[in-house]
């Protein structure tokens, strides 16, 4: 969830989140495009310790919406994740991406 709100930001983009300190299931991510007037939300939901899905929506000008989901594990120790991006379309899941990052030092 960090690295996708990294992600967004870098890009020039507003974000805001109800999210305050360590990550909560049900805490809601809102990410603005103010140069077209996309925007973004998502909530995620921690399954377990280390796992969380992460259910997206992302809604488009023209009335256009896409749903989006992402699978976050984390290790044990919380200094690695692999994270799995997948957008609906058809009534399927289709992979959109796959990542895997670690903290830097």
């Amino acid at each position: 969830m960090i690295a996708v709100f990294l992600w967004y930001c870098s890009f020039g983009m507003q974000a805001q989140t109800t999210q305050t300190e360590s990550p909560k299931a049900g805490s809601e991510y809102n990410v603005l495009d103010a140069w077209s007037g996309t925007w973004f939300n998502s909530t995620p939901t921690f399954t377990d310790r280390r796992t969380c899905i992460e259910d997206g929506a992302t809604f488009y000008p023209n009335g256009k919406v896409e749903e989006s989901r992402w699978t976050w594990n984390f290790s044990d120790d919380w200094m690695s994740f692999v994270v799995i991006g997948e957008n609906l379309k058809d009534s399927n899941w289709w992979k959109a991406f796959e990542g895997k990052g670690t903290k830097s030092k």
